[in-house]
């Protein structure tokens, strides 16, 4: 049966790929300064008039279809969790949640350690349901495939017979729902760039580089018209991914834990590798391509440390007060710093300790993490060198990161499996997968700041 959710989230796509097309048209001619030509003109009025209307009934058809499917389902499933007054005083039935139906064994429930990935209402349940997805989908366990039809839950690429090592599964959406929460947890990127869905694997961002212009008035002087000047920026969705294994003779009664391992590890290393490229990334295929600050940021933008402060452990206040004076004020307002934990004490809670005026409840509760009034954000990804390093870039960054940077998510986490991968092991292979991309464009100029400083080291 066709799940029409997916089919209204697709139709929704081609809806955002058709109106990237138009802006981008628009963009391209505002950056040339001109007029649209003829035939620009010509395709965004298909685009408008006909194409976008005729999607826009797509959607509506597929979004009826799948209210309809969902009320029948609704049915079908029976209890409910509450019944509420809507509008008009009739009573409203709310589907029970799905995790919430589930039955966990108490061999199971008591089997495992404290859930460390799942958290949220009825994690336990949700990493039980997880975990059989795990034995129905990669191990084609007969008894779990049996159990999603016996439950009705509506789980995507639960096989029925032969394995799926030639295609793709989509993980459930409790899975999927925790290692986003966990990239938010552990990345820097994720959680702190501007985030935007890619309805195609190109997604072309207009960017404003330039506004109006003002005039004083006097009596023979006329306004002259000036324009905002928008030039653009493009994320290019990348495959990332992850490889790791898991045992073909799954115990039923470690199934919870090993969706709580799985989850977090997967979540972690995604975690790491895009903070990895938005920090460090230098164009290689090591970054999958992509620039990150350290390479994207130009002079202007950059600071340099007072001669001879080469090291963490040298890094003077004024090191750290000359970074705050070079923020243009339009990014001061979500201003943060950026630094590796190990760097940070070696350089901000140095100082702070060494400000005087602590106390016996200072040195036992800690230093917080906030430095000339600005909040510390620690990204391990970062330089974490504590010897000497001259003429090194990117020690530190002070901030607007949402200003700065915009991570492109083109489609969720998937996974391949292989049970021929290492089977001398008796074990089955799994490669999780995400597409995304980040870009960072407020990099400044040679001489001009722009909306993140960067923080590097004298030559000597």
């Amino acid at each position: 049966m066709v799940a029409f959710a997916d089919k209204v989230k697709v139709e929704q796509e081609k809806l955002g790929e058709m109106l990237d097309e138009a802006t981008a048209i628009h963009s391209v001619a505002d950056k040339d300064s001109r007029d649209l030509t003829a035939e620009e003109n010509s395709r965004v009025d298909e685009i408008v008039n006909e194409e976008i209307p005729q999607q826009k009934a797509k959607i509506a058809r597929a979004e009826k279809l799948d209210a309809e499917i969902t009320g029948a389902k609704a049915v079908r499933l029976g209890p409910v969790i509450q019944q509420a007054d809507g509008p008009g005083g009739v009573a409203e039935a709310e589907e029970r949640p799905r995790a919430e139906r589930v039955k966990i064994p108490a061999r199971a429930r008591y089997r495992h350690s404290s859930l460390k990935a799942f958290k949220g209402k009825d994690p336990e349940k949700s990493a039980y349901l997880c975990g059989k997805w795990i034995l129905a989908t990669m191990t084609n366990d007969a008894s779990a495939i049996q159990w999603f039809k016996d439950s009705d839950f509506d789980i995507r690429n639960v096989m029925t017979t032969t394995d799926n090592e030639l295609g793709g599964t989509l993980v459930p959406d409790e899975m999927e729902r925790t290692i986003l929460d966990l990239k938010e947890e552990y990345g820097v990127m994720r959680r702190e760039a501007e985030v935007v869905p890619m309805a195609s694997d190109v997604k072309i961002m207009p960017r404003r580089s330039s506004g109006l212009t003002t005039y004083y008035l006097g009596e023979t002087t006329a306004t002259t018209a000036s324009d905002m000047k928008f030039d653009n920026f493009t994320l290019t969705a990348k495959e990332l991914s992850t490889l790791t294994r898991i045992s073909m003779s799954l115990d039923e009664d470690a199934i919870v834990s090993l969706a709580d391992t799985l989850a977090e590890e997967i979540a972690y290393q995604f975690a790491l590798a895009e903070d990895s490229a938005g920090f460090i990334g230098d164009g290689s295929a090591t970054y999958g391509g992509i620039s990150g600050l350290i390479t994207a940021i130009l002079a202007g933008s950059r600071s340099t440390a007072t001669t001879g402060n080469t090291s963490f452990g040298e890094l003077e206040l004024v090191d750290f007060e000359n970074m705050v004076g070079a923020l243009p004020l339009y990014a001061t307002r979500n201003a943060k710093w950026y630094i590796h934990r190990t760097g940070w004490a070696a350089s901000m809670m140095r100082l702070l300790d060494a400000g005087g005026g602590n106390t016996i409840s200072d040195l036992q509760t800690g230093t917080g993490q906030s430095f000339l009034g600005y909040p510390v954000v620690f990204s391990q990804a970062l330089n974490s060198t504590t010897s000497a390093q001259v003429s090194t870039n990117g020690l530190a960054y002070f901030g607007d990161m949402r200003q700065t940077v915009t991570l492109g998510t083109r489609r969720g986490i998937s996974f391949l499996v292989s049970p021929h991968r290492y089977m001398e092991f008796r074990q089955i292979g799994i490669l999780g997968s995400q597409r995304y991309d980040i870009a960072v464009h407020e990099v400044g100029t040679a001489s001009v700041a722009g909306s993140m400083i960067q923080l590097s080291t004298p030559g000597s």
